[in-house]
């Protein structure tokens, strides 16, 4: 009766047991070499026709406007914004990113080429790649399945997102190295050296420096490690500089992060600024059933799509609540799950909390893009369920073997024609914002994009259109891109009475740099020196470095005795 105890025991615990059942490093897979280079050469061929499209969206402001990239001001990447602005104006402090950009200005001999620009995005993307194959290498102790998992998360269409779009670049680095301390913990589980777990906390460091998407990852190492070890209460307290120095960071950076916020202005880009939590609710339980959509079949993923649900009774509420219940009885049921479920539980949790509008409204409405950070624990639970079903002698025959390649087999390829359709869209501003926009009809960004390519081309009358459209849909305060784009079609008829307000309306809502400068254009102008004057000097406050503000600051030294004061950094 014992020994049937035990055994029922050790089969209660068999999942854990398979995904770690040592503390030592598998040695019997071989070389995960061959693997490497399967992945570099399908990620390279999936995306190598996007190496060659241009510069487009913000990219026209974040790289080509960037005045740190411009100047290549080494120094002011860490004190100015990603943007180039001031530091105690900016929303997003993110100078490792800054600096992988004047890096990327070095290798193009000091010009800015956004051929480069594409071949760094792709290796950070191929670097994140294969540390998430070493990483799920050592999870489950299986080349085949870890080389699977790794290429779904590699050609993914969402990747098109940060791979193909160069402002996105944040998004690659941050996920990149939070993969590389994922392996550098991994290997720390196994043999406790202290430079694995110093790699891991400095690569988190990082992580956070080029975009706060892993901010949670501490919680998501302590669930790995109570995941997988089996004694993990000891390992804790033998470890425990580790956990105290990786929540310092965390906490460290969470009072440098609020710092900053406290002294920067609100950019209110959602409509969450204008709702109750009721309606934040309901919008993030329609956000879960679109985030699952897109992860598991992505058929018309697009990259700006803003939403909100104001009523909590629908069929996403009723969706999530199956969903949660069906998870809540295997729970109840089956008690070798209970760990698995609560351990991945937990990680959702975390990943979803920084971009939920729940708690901490951010600039903008739930987004399609974000669904990428959940791509993580999606890959390690359906490795979970397959190692699981393998146990329980479901799918060990030879036909359903063959059934699960074939499915498989599919499924990536499907993501891979996806995801090279999805990169076509990039090849042009005008084909991207065109296309997004019949799936996002009452997007106002895409609204305003497209108008700015139309009135490239001249079609002043159909961008007039787009950008009054934009301005009608953005929400309070107000967008402030086609403010200014509808002033500059104003300004250029010489109908100063209604380029001046929107002008105006465009810096009080967003402190908006091309405003600044088109105002401060039409004022001197017209001869209207005093308020040019006031338009420099507010400007140059939060952009120092921008070469229009200074060269009207030059030219009103000329008339004024007393200089224009630059705002020092």
């Amino acid at each position: 009766m014992v020994k049937k105890n035990k055994k029922d025991s050790s089969s209660a615990t068999a999942g854990r047991k398979t995904v770690l059942s040592n503390l030592q490093l598998p040695q019997e897979m071989g070389s995960p070499t061959k693997y490497i280079y399967a992945l570099v050469a399908i990620g390279v061929l999936v995306f190598f026709h996007q190496l060659t499209h241009p510069f487009i969206w913000d990219d026209e402001v974040q790289i080509l406007g960037n005045q740190t990239l411009i100047n290549k001001d080494f120094f002011a990447a860490f004190t100015t914004g990603l943007w180039g602005e001031s530091l105690e104006k900016t929303s997003y402090y993110r100078p490792l990113t800054t600096l992988s950009y004047l890096f990327d200005v070095f290798l193009g001999g000091g010009v800015i080429n956004p051929l480069i620009f594409h071949i760094t995005s792709l290796c950070y993307h191929l670097f994140g790649v294969i540390f998430l194959f070493l990483f799920l290498r050592l999870y489950f102790k299986q080349n085949l399945l870890a080389w699977i998992l790794s290429l779904l998360y590699c050609v993914h269409p969402l990747q098109t997102s940060d791979v193909d779009y160069v402002s996105g670049r944040a998004g690659i680095l941050a996920l990149s190295l939070g993969l590389f301390a994922l392996y550098q913990f991994q290997l720390f589980l196994y043999n406790r050296k202290k430079k694995q777990g110093i790699m891991t906390i400095l690569a988190y460091l990082l992580s956070l420096f080029s975009k706060e998407t892993l901010i949670g990852l501490p919680f998501i190492l302590w669930v790995l490690c109570f995941f997988q070890h089996p004694n993990w209460k000891n390992y804790c307290k033998k470890t425990l500089w580790f956990w105290i120095s990786i929540f310092w960071v965390l906490l460290m950076f969470l009072i440098f992060r609020y710092q900053l916020q406290t002294q920067q202005e609100t950019r209110a880009l959602s409509w969450f600024y204008q709702t109750d939590w009721l309606v934040r609710l309901s919008t993030f339980l329609k956000a879960l059933v679109i985030y699952a959509q897109i992860l598991f079949f992505p058929y018309h993923y697009h990259y700006e799509y803003l939403f909100i649900q104001k009523h909590l009774l629908n069929t996403d509420t009723l969706l999530v609540g199956l969903f949660t219940s069906l998870l809540g009885y295997i729970f109840y049921k089956f008690q070798n799950s209970r760990k698995f479920i609560l351990g991945f539980g937990i990680i959702f949790a975390v990943l979803l909390a920084p971009i939920s509008n729940l708690f901490i409204i951010l600039p903008y409405s739930l987004q399609e893009l974000w669904a990428r950070v959940l791509l993580i624990p999606c890959l390690l639970m359906m490795g979970m369920i397959y190692v699981h079903l393998k146990n329980t002698s479901y799918i060990n025959s030879f036909i359903s073997k063959k059934i699960i390649t074939v499915i498989c087999a599919c499924y990536i390829m499907y993501f891979i024609m996806y995801t090279y359709e999805r990169g076509e869209d990039f090849s042009s501003a005008k084909t991207l914002y065109a296309h997004d926009l019949q799936y996002a009809p009452d997007s106002y960004i895409l609204s305003n994009n497209l108008g700015v390519e139309d009135y490239r081309i001249n079609d002043i009358e159909h961008a007039r259109a787009l950008f009054k459209k934009s301005i009608a849909l953005s929400p309070p305060p107000g967008y402030a891109p086609p403010l200014n784009n509808l002033a500059l079609i104003y300004m250029n008829e010489s109908d100063t009475a209604q380029a001046i307000p929107l002008y105006l309306q465009a810096i009080n809502t967003d402190n908006y740099q091309l405003a600044y400068e088109n105002l401060a254009l039409l004022y001197g102008k017209y001869g209207k020196l005093t308020e040019c004057r006031s338009v420099v000097y507010q400007g140059l406050q939060i952009y120092p470095n921008d070469p229009v503000l200074l060269d009207y600051a030059q030219q009103l030294q000329k008339i004024y005795t007393a200089p224009i004061q630059q705002n020092k950094r």
